[in-house]
């Protein structure tokens, strides 16, 4: 072969190493668990999720789970996906810029009894259109909340009637105006700044789910809790569409098939286990006080907050009806539907 003829072997392979190489590299992707190494979020929910979708691509993709805040956190996750330094995260959007507020709708108190209710009922009413906007930049592999929240404070409360004088981390908007209704000051803070804000007194006591206790360690920072149902937060499991679009037909199915209805529920399931594993816990180590509202506190608290609700449904475009189809949507879910 003459030297012409080995300089063309040698320029067609260098294109098609070069063509392939970008290609190859789409079929490994970063997952943040956002969670510290061997914590059941990661050990439970997020490893066996990514090693599901990577049996089921036969090795079209692979995902790479991190531990921990080094790669992402609650304060940038959503950047962090969308500019593709990660690319399969989640996040709660009460805490990306206002982007998401008919979200909030599977937020408020006193709705759904359960993170896998709720779970279930935000996955279908995005299914059913009346979220698309919200959406429209993002791809949702599932949505989902945490479990309701309790109310847990750094110290015994002077007074259940109310939350006159104390300083409470808020996680949205909506819990925000929940805690001023009842005379509270809310405090918007990531989760990971929540310990050393009620370690220092910067919060007197946080609006919270006990899922979050053993990954934040906050029995180390509060001593008594009222399990309430006082709303909660919503999550999203997502990619960007640009990074989705980019993988092969085999990884997209994966990912397709252990995403969803399917997925939300897993997420709502797998949450309310550990919320109330976690509940026990923190309840039966000494120091730490269970509170409870009595039947006409209960009734004070939910008149309170009702116009939040209410002034939601004027803001929002279609709030009235994005409420109801909720609730319905809840209702059916209830109901085993």
């Amino acid at each position: 072969m003459n030297k012409m003829s080995w300089a063309a072997v040698a320029f067609v392979a260098a294109a098609i190493a070069s063509a392939a190489g970008p290609a190859c590299a789409q079929t490994n992707i970063i997952v943040t668990a956002m969670s510290p190494a061997g914590s059941p979020f990661s050990n439970e929910f997020f490893r066996p999720w990514a090693d599901k979708i990577a049996a089921d691509a036969k090795g079209a993709l692979t995902l790479d789970v991190r531990d921990g805040f080094a790669v992402a956190n609650f304060g940038n996750v959503y950047d962090r996906v969308m500019n593709d330094v990660v690319q399969l995260g989640w996040a709660m959007q009460g805490l990306i810029g206002g982007q998401f507020p008919l979200t909030e709708v599977a937020t408020f108190p006193f709705e759904a009894d359960s993170s896998e209710q709720a779970s279930v009922a935000l996955w279908r009413l995005y299914q059913s259109g009346q979220l698309a906007r919200e959406y429209a930049n993002v791809k949702p592999l599932a949505l989902g909340t945490y479990p309701m929240n309790g109310l847990h404070y750094a110290k015994a409360p002077a007074t259940l009637d109310n939350l006159n004088g104390l300083k409470l981390r808020a996680a949205s908007k909506p819990q925000g105006e929940w805690i001023s209704h009842l005379g509270g000051t809310p405090i918007t803070l990531n989760p990971e700044e929540l310990y050393g804000a009620m370690q220092r007194g910067v919060v007197d006591a946080t609006l919270q789910a006990w899922s979050a206790f053993g990954p934040l360690k906050l029995a180390d920072v509060t001593t008594h809790h009222l399990d309430v149902r006082f709303g909660t937060s919503t999550i999203m499991l997502f990619m960007s569409p640009q990074k989705y679009a980019s993988l092969p037909d085999a990884a997209r199915k994966a990912i397709d098939d252990n995403s969803g209805e399917g997925r939300s529920r897993a997420w709502g399931q797998f949450i309310d286990a550990n919320a109330d594993k976690q509940g026990k816990m923190v309840l039966a180590t000494p120091g730490h006080t269970r509170l409870e509202l009595s039947p006409a506190q209960l009734a004070s608290w939910r008149q309170r907050v009702a116009p939040v609700a209410d002034a939601w449904k004027k803001a929002q475009p279609d709030g009235e009806a994005i409420f109801a189809r909720y609730r319905a949507t809840l209702a059916d879910v209830k109901a085993g539907k």
